[in-house]
């Protein structure tokens, strides 16, 4: 859930589910602050000399209170990067930054750096199909619903991992789906902390299959 007032100094990393709608939701959470201005940087890609004039623009803060936003957070390069991290870690006066991504596979050094949020997929108009439905085409493997997986034996489970161990794309949209799904109970479960865990693992060399048995046997 998107906090309804961003404080002045912080530094949010939005990420959305498949069927977020993220750019629309980002822009009116920005449009609803009161008294504030909006620094998008749109530039694609973003490069360095882009964030040397964002330093430049706002070395001496401003009157008003400022919202930079960076859309495709995900699509920085590491050199890039490494020059916000000062904007971030320091930033001017009365200037917060927003970053959105519709996938967390977002450098280390901007997510340590930022308040996460993770935006759930968006409410459907009845008898329209998911958003979910446009992301996969018919030869990919089908997102199966949280609560179906519950049901499964512990060896479904395990075959279950195999197959999204293949596809790492398939693996974090299918992670995805399962947050967004707990997201709408409104209860918190450690299953949420455990999935949002192995969504960052899994943006590294490590044994994404061994990460995803973890997660099989701590669901009931």
């Amino acid at each position: 859930m998107l906090p309804t007032k961003i404080p002045i100094g912080c530094a949010y990393l939005v990420i959305g589910s498949p069927g977020s709608n993220l750019t629309h939701r980002v822009r009116d959470w920005i449009d609803a602050q009161a008294s504030t201005l909006c620094m998008p940087l749109l530039e694609d890609p973003i490069r360095i000399e882009h964030i040397r004039a964002l330093h430049s623009d706002t070395r001496s803060g401003t009157h008003t209170h400022t919202l930079v936003w960076i859309p495709s957070a995900n699509r920085l390069h590491a050199s890039v990067a490494n020059a916000l991290l000062k904007f971030l870690e320091e930033p001017p006066p009365n200037i917060s930054t927003i970053l959105s991504a519709p996938t967390t596979d977002v450098l280390d050094t901007i997510r340590s750096r930022c308040h996460h949020i993770y935006l759930n997929q968006a409410k459907q108009t009845a008898g329209m199909p998911s958003p979910l439905h446009s992301d996969y085409g018919d030869s990919e493997p089908p997102l199966i619903a949280f609560e179906t997986l519950q049901q499964y034996s512990l060896i479904d489970r395990f075959s279950q991992s195999e197959i999204m161990a293949k596809n790492k794309k398939y693996c974090e949209y299918q992670l995805l789906s399962w947050l967004d799904s707990l997201v709408k109970r409104n209860q918190f479960s450690p299953i949420m902390n455990l999935i949002v865990e192995k969504i960052k693992k899994i943006q590294y060399n490590c044994n994404i299959k061994l990460q995803l048995d973890e997660l099989m046997l701590a669901i009931h």
